[in-house]
């Protein structure tokens, strides 16, 4: 992507990652769309025009996105547990 204006990427990011988990998608799925979001949120100049990415946009990139996450690919990830892992590695540093 060629980068024009970083506003608005982190919301497009956010936005959709929590939409695809409200969806029921599992968290590699909602990653991958999100990077792919976030990232053509960058190629217009400011926040609301940038965020006009259509699914169809986002689904032509979204393959050519490789994501490791330890949790990815498990069906019972704990969101919880794993932010408050995330928390504790945190306060530890």
């Amino acid at each position: 992507v060629k980068v024009v204006d970083t506003v608005g990427a982190g919301d497009g990011f956010v936005g959709t990652f929590v939409s695809g988990l409200a969806s029921g998608w599992p968290i590699d799925k909602c990653l991958r769309h999100a990077v792919v979001a976030g990232s053509l949120t960058c190629k217009s100049p400011g926040a609301q025009p940038a965020m006009k990415a259509n699914l169809g946009e986002i689904a032509k990139h979204v393959n050519e996105i490789e994501i490791e996450v330890d949790a990815c690919g498990k069906e019972d990830v704990d969101l919880t547990a794993l932010n408050a892992q995330s928390r504790k590695r945190k306060h530890a540093s």
